[in-house]
């Protein structure tokens, strides 16, 4: 799984800034994510079947991948003072043996 891959999923399931049409393989940014500068469109040119066509690929700006790298800062830091806030409790797995134990 590479980088981009995952940067974009979380742009997509935790952010909100891009979508996907209905039977598209492409990605679009969201207005709001291309107005605050976290993402742009770029052109691509590219020929299919001998017929030149025009599309366009959601590309992050350094102000995004700062943007991403702050909010997964701030999550990680919540997750961590969520677990060792956390209770810890630890449990003798029950013994299978007739006698009450491993040891006994």
């Amino acid at each position: 799984m590479s980088l981009n891959y995952v940067i974009t999923h979380l742009c997509y399931i935790l952010f909100g800034w891009m979508f996907k049409n209905k039977g598209s393989t492409d990605w679009s940014a969201y207005q709001r994510a291309l107005d605050t500068g976290y993402l742009v469109h770029a052109t691509k040119y590219f020929k299919s079947r001998g017929r030149k066509k025009v599309g366009f690929s959601v590309r992050f700006t350094p102000k995004g991948l700062t943007k991403i790298s702050q909010m997964l800062a701030d999550h990680s830091e919540e997750m961590a003072g969520r677990v060792s806030h956390a209770k810890i409790t630890h449990k003798r797995p029950r013994s299978r043996h007739a006698s009450g134990g491993l040891f006994h």
